[in-house]
């Protein structure tokens, strides 16, 4: 009888975080996945350390930088080598005359775009306000330290 507890409570305890994942999805919070998803870079990095990246990297970050702003006309906002769909690229981050944040995805091994994605106006309010909660948060233990 205990056991059958067990699987109850571990079955509803299931359902509740699957359906609150899918709810997370409704909402879109997981758009980027999807999207993620199409890249197919030519540089796999499946079962490379992070660390061997920059040495992978055929496509350097200026050339990276030249082609994204060539896509997407803007200020440069942050430049990242990291992994999409185990491929190796540079995610240039623009921001617009409009004040609009695009992502602009480009494949480290050919420097061919790969994926544009723009940011929804509300989630760079609510990545704006996270930041100011972080760094409040972050003086306070500086704060503490230096004491």
């Amino acid at each position: 009888m205990k056991h059958v507890r067990i699987a109850l409570v571990l079955g509803l305890v299931a359902a509740v975080m699957n359906s609150a994942w899918a709810g997370e999805c409704k909402k879109g919070e997981h758009k980027g996945d999807k999207k993620e998803a199409q890249v197919k870079g030519t540089i796999s990095v499946a079962k490379v350390s992070e660390t061997a990246y920059p040495d992978l990297a055929k496509i350097g970050l200026d050339a990276a930088v030249k082609t994204a702003l060539a896509a997407e006309p803007g200020k440069v906002l942050k430049v990242e080598l990291e992994e999409a769909n185990d491929f190796l690229v540079w995610e240039v981050t623009v921001v617009k005359a409009a004040k609009t944040i695009v992502t602009v995805t480009v494949d480290a091994g050919d420097g061919k775009v790969l994926l544009k994605e723009t940011e929804d106006p509300e989630d760079a309010d609510e990545d704006k306000g996270e930041h100011k909660g972080d760094s409040k948060d972050g003086d306070e233990e500086d704060d503490e330290g230096g004491e």
